[in-house]
């Protein structure tokens, strides 16, 4: 009996070819010409609990420079999303994830 494709190959098959046309076209028209190389940096999540009186569910707010100096690239992102377990749960239940925790 034949096996239908699991949803997360598709997806990343998906994003490759994705991907894949971006960067063609990124060659073909030279898209790349005069632009910086893109940049990476260290990411740190956290959740928190806030009261209900200062939660405003959907809210997004984004930092440019904060709480580095102005010679140095990068800044701040907050999300207001609500209740956070479930999600973060399911996340931790994931099989790759699981073994690692």
């Amino acid at each position: 009996m034949a096996h239908a494709p699991r949803p997360c190959a598709i997806a990343i098959f998906l994003v490759v070819v994705i991907i894949s046309l971006i960067l063609l076209r990124m060659k073909k028209f030279n898209l790349r010409k005069n632009s910086d190389p893109q940049t990476y940096g260290i990411g740190l999540k956290e959740i928190w609990e806030v009261p209900k009186e200062k939660h405003q569910k959907g809210l997004v707010l984004h930092t440019l420079g904060w709480p580095v100096d102005s010679k140095t690239w990068g800044g701040s992102f907050m999300y207001h999303f609500g209740y956070a377990w479930p999600v973060f749960s399911r996340f931790l239940s994931l099989p790759l994830i699981f073994t690692i925790f």
